[in-house]
């Protein structure tokens, strides 16, 4: 069993990194309350939670996790792997480009790409 400092320490450290990652792929600084202005929190609790000093809720963990577009068992140490679970492993970084493009769109433009897809790939779908 992880005790509670242990999975608080996991927490800061990988909130810490996703931001630093985050700002990277954005091309720009990304500052605490960027994060929280985001996800709806304090840039107080923010700041607590990257040190380590503050409890976080699951909600709160979850927004984080949607909002730096990684898996919630990552965030709490339970896999070593960023990327959402999204039934298929993502195996390549193409893979990912395309679920970061998907979660941008809007449901319009989700509807469309369906149908242009459901022409490919029948015969090999599952």
């Amino acid at each position: 069993m992880i005790d509670s400092k242990t999975l608080q320490q996991t927490i800061s450290d990988r909130l810490r990194k996703q931001r630093r990652e985050k700002a990277v792929h954005m091309g720009c600084k990304l500052t605490q309350a960027d994060v929280s202005a985001a996800v709806g929190i304090s840039r107080p609790h923010l700041a607590a939670a990257e040190a380590g000093h503050a409890n976080v809720s699951l909600e709160t963990i979850a927004k984080l996790a949607d909002f730096y577009e990684v898996s919630l068992d990552y965030l709490v140490g339970f896999s070593v792997s960023p990327f959402q679970p999204l039934g298929d492993s993502i195996q390549a970084q193409e893979e990912a480009a395309l679920t970061r493009a998907w979660r941008a769109m809007t449901s319009g433009e989700k509807r469309a790409l369906m149908e242009f897809l459901s022409h490919f790939g029948r015969e090999n779908a599952a």
